[in-house]
């Protein structure tokens, strides 16, 4: 397989295993070796000094380039599959390793996402909740990572809301909901709702770039009004 590395100049002459060492600072513990598939990862590399010797990174399925200082920017190789299970970063000098260190590759738990509406997971909401938070969200569980605001998350590009009010809970109010959040008119509906009445999201309608093409999540969400 193709390594794909980076040269930088102006590094110590002398170093040592113990000088040197390498930590992903995108996480929220920096002492975990790990690496995420689909993110950005700041990598920083410690112990290296100036001086005219060369030295090369490498990395074994990843790419990683000089971003500033000991940092650096580790991404995906898109030609390498996310079945890989570990990466090794080694500092070569004059073609001998100096330093390495293997990494665990982590994925966002995409599978186990849930979505919220209303601002909560909840299938219990009042008309209340749902006004001050009137959109859904696609939502994934926590991970080690911590930079969020980076990763291309999957988002609702549109679902299907209808209302069941009165105690044989008709269908009495059905539309499309583009984007993701509600408007005035679906507000207005919202705001008719009294207690036991439901409303039904489904044929809800997800993209990302990590999506080839839009995908449709084929189970709907019930939220009982209460």
């Amino acid at each position: 397989m193709k390594k794909i590395f980076i040269y930088f100049l102006g590094l110590a002459p002398f170093i040592s295993k113990g000088q040197i060492s390498i930590s992903n600072i995108s996480l929220r513990d920096t002492t975990k070796n790990e690496l995420y598939w689909g993110c950005e990862n700041i990598i920083r590399i410690k112990g290296l000094t100036k001086s005219n010797d060369n030295f090369v990174v490498k990395t074994s399925i990843g790419k990683i380039e000089e971003k500033s200082g000991d940092k650096y920017y580790y991404g995906r190789d898109p030609n390498v599959k996310n079945e890989m299970k570990t990466d090794t970063i080694k500092i070569f000098k004059k073609g001998k390793v100096v330093y390495s260190t293997i990494f665990e590759m982590k994925a966002i738990p995409y599978d186990k996402f849930y979505f919220q509406f209303g601002g909560k997971k909840d299938s219990v909401l009042s008309v209340n909740e749902i006004l001050l938070t009137p959109f859904l969200k696609f939502t994934t569980p926590s991970s080690n990572y911590k930079d969020y605001k980076k990763i291309d998350y999957p988002t609702v590009k549109k679902f299907d809301l209808t209302i069941l009010s009165g105690s044989q809970k008709e269908n009495t109010y059905s539309i499309t909901v583009f984007g993701g959040v509600l408007n005035e008119e679906h507000k207005r509906e919202i705001r008719k709702l009294q207690e036991g009445d439901k409303i039904v999201l489904h044929d809800i309608v997800i993209e990302s770039k990590l999506f080839s093409s839009p995908k449709t999540y084929d189970k709907k969400i019930e939220i009982n009004i209460k």
